[in-house]
């Protein structure tokens, strides 16, 4: 059953392609910034939201983390598709060759986007150590071995020490801990779950991300 996981993954993959591949390069180049930047913008904010959700309800702090990324990246992405359909009205016309190489391609390249924020964002969802009956092992190239969420984690990384970085250096996950992190905290939380039956955490012993 550890198929699971790459099957889910292909799944994610040729559905984005088979929605989007006739669509043109054009329509799919904005899809590409704006699948892309929901994703950074998620990374960037999602402990922040996560932590604020924790003063509401911190028995719930397994939860927020995979919570706050996709709130994040889907109204990232509705705000964007609304701007991006504003700002740009009309199609850019292309060769019509070019249009039919290029539009599979960035559809494809859209679709791999999305199966590495995915696949990273399982590393803060509220499961095992490794779910997906083994499916998903954490430190591995996963996918058959080409490790989206790992090229994704190192895309966000490069990304905030570049043209993305703040004013005042301080880039995503310095320390490459993101995913041992996370690990840590899933283990912890089947722990929990088999001695005490529950997900939820005591209140004052939410545990540090």
């Amino acid at each position: 059953m550890s198929f699971l996981l790459p099957l889910l993954l292909f799944v994610i993959l040729f559905a984005t392609m088979a929605l989007t591949y006739n669509e043109g390069i054009w329509s799919n180049a904005i899809r590409l910034i704006n699948v892309v930047t929901a994703g950074l913008l998620a990374m960037n904010f999602f402990e922040p939201l996560a932590r604020v959700l924790d003063g509401v309800n911190a028995t719930f702090t397994y939860f927020w983390d995979f919570i706050a990324l996709w709130v994040i990246f889907g109204v990232s992405m509705v705000a964007l598709r609304y701007l991006t359909g504003f700002a740009s009205r009309v199609k850019v016309r292309f060769l019509t060759i070019a249009d039919q190489i290029g539009s599979p391609v960035l559809a494809l390249w859209v679709g791999w986007v999305l199966v590495g924020f995915t696949l990273t964002t399982f590393h803060t969802a509220p499961l095992a150590r490794n779910f997906l009956f083994g499916g998903f092992r954490p430190g591995e190239k996963m996918f058959v071995g080409m490790a989206p969420d790992q090229q994704w984690l190192g895309f966000v990384q490069q990304a905030s020490k570049g043209s993305l970085s703040r004013s005042v250096p301080d880039p995503f996950d310095p320390g490459g801990r993101f995913i041992a992190t996370y690990t840590t905290r899933r283990t912890n939380l089947q722990k929990q779950a088999e001695v005490n039956g529950t997900f939820r955490v005591q209140s004052g012993s939410t545990p540090k991300r």
